[in-house]
């Protein structure tokens, strides 16, 4: 929680030695470089892919309509029952990201903010014998039932991420972000009219 509060602070203060202010329209893509489901070693079938648009303001906020999707089947898995399945898990998300900038540096773009997000997560058995079987709904997922995981609900949540932008020129700019979204850490290009 400090760190965060530091992080804040950090961020307020560095607008007050702002050099150059960019506004306008944006539109930017970008891949994920470390999946969420990395940790449990899932095997990426569609890497994380996510657009966003919206408007930069004059000054030291931007509003973004924010769009991802991935697909990650995990390993093989042994039921109760003995039988040998894959999970494939299409995952989605559609949020609304609002940021605060600083342009401190003529070229680059530090950012933080915090995402209201609608995150939805379908998850499939896949069977070794080539059937497939959507999860029914299940509020206590158990080892001892013929699947251990229950079909997710949608979620909304919260979530925060840094970033940082280079100007290539006044219309295009890279950028990499870390947080709580398709990815932990995410890259890609923006462009702003």
């Amino acid at each position: 929680m400090r760190t965060l509060l530091f992080a804040l602070v950090f961020l307020f203060s560095l607008p007050l030695f702002a050099q150059q202010e960019r506004a306008g329209f944006t539109l930017s893509a970008a891949a994920g470089l470390l999946p969420t489901y990395l940790k449990d070693q899932a095997n990426q079938e569609l890497w994380p892919v996510a657009i966003s648009a919206g408007y930069r303001f004059k000054g030291m906020l931007s509003l973004n309509v924010y769009g991802a999707y991935t697909i990650a089947t995990s390993g093989i898995e042994t039921l109760a029952d003995e039988t040998q399945v894959r999970y494939r898990n299409n995952t989605s998300v559609l949020g609304l990201k609002a940021a605060l900038h600083t342009t401190r540096f003529k070229r680059m773009d530090v950012y933080g903010g915090s995402m209201l997000a609608l995150y939805s997560s379908t998850i499939r058995q896949l069977n070794l014998d080539g059937s497939s079987m959507d999860l029914p709904k299940n509020d206590q997922p158990s080892a001892t039932k013929p699947y251990p995981y229950g079909q997710t609900d949608n979620k909304i949540l919260v979530t925060a991420f840094v970033g940082a932008s280079f100007y290539a020129n006044k219309q295009l700019s890279f950028f990499a972000e870390a947080g709580w979204g398709i990815s932990m850490l995410q890259a890609g290009f923006r462009f702003t009219l």
